[in-house]
């Protein structure tokens, strides 16, 4: 289910051409990209763009995550990140049928800076 903080930052009045999505890094927050996705909007006007929050609350402190790094390991972080995955799919799939767009023009964008 997408979630519903997410933040669109630019909805062309027209259909779009290309679907933008910005996706944070770890502690941060959808809104932490919102400058990203201000400068983005002025240079592509019609793009549907959008910064997605992460799943779940930072095991960290404050903003949120994607999947818990809460004792990761080299050993364990690829069942999380698969864990996390159909999330993230479904997320993907949303905004591009809202934006009526398919992959061909999805563009995913991610930050591994936390705040």
């Amino acid at each position: 289910m997408p979630s519903p903080d997410a933040l669109v930052l630019q909805r062309p009045a027209t259909p779009a051409s290309q679907l933008i999505l910005m996706f944070h890094g770890l502690g941060a927050t959808a809104d932490d990209l919102a400058p990203l996705g201000d400068f983005l909007a002025s240079h592509f006007p019609q793009a549907f763009i959008v910064s997605l929050p992460g799943r779940e609350d930072c095991d960290f402190g404050s903003g949120r995550q994607w999947f818990s790094v809460h004792d990761i390991t080299d050993a364990n972080r690829p069942e999380r990140i698969a864990a996390a995955m159909p999330d993230f799919v479904a997320a993907v799939r949303h905004w591009q049928q809202v934006a009526g767009l398919g992959a061909e023009p999805t563009a995913l964008l991610g930050s591994r800076r936390a705040r």
